[in-house]
């Protein structure tokens, strides 16, 4: 794991947008999840309860870079989830793909296997403000 990578990802992510499998996920899902990441370990949190937990692990170049959590709770528990993260700014997009290679790219087409989220980086840690953010993609 690089270890710059890591503590850019550091702290709170509170969900901007996602979508699965080409489908977006209702606001309400965006509105009260939050992805956390502290030393090597990572949880999910709606609605303030744990609904995924575990480790994680930055194989390669932080930008872009490749990202593979190791589930130990929630309904992933015992995979390995591959995927690709990109970090500018406050902002945090990550793709993933169940369970094959990480995609490709940010914008799979519809209907292909994967999931895909954007998160803005909570108040407990804003790294630089003045560096360019992302455009939220509709």
């Amino acid at each position: 794991m690089t270890a710059r990578g890591a503590s850019e990802l550091e702290g709170t992510w509170a969900m901007v947008r996602a979508a699965s499998g080409g489908q977006a996920a209702p606001d309400l899902v965006a509105k009260h999840t939050t992805l956390e990441f502290t030393g090597q370990s990572y949880r999910v949190q709606f609605a303030r309860e744990i609904v995924e937990a575990g480790t994680f692990e930055l194989p390669g170049d932080p930008m872009p870079g490749t990202i593979r959590l190791h589930s130990t709770a929630g309904p992933n528990a015992g995979r390995i989830l591959a995927g690709t993260y990109q970090l500018r700014g406050g902002l945090l997009r990550v793709s993933w793909a169940l369970p094959e290679p990480p995609p490709t790219d940010s914008a799979a087409p519809p209907g292909q296997a994967g999931y895909r989220a954007t998160y803005r980086r909570s108040a407990d840690k804003i790294l630089n403000p003045s560096s360019p953010q992302l455009p939220i993609p509709e």
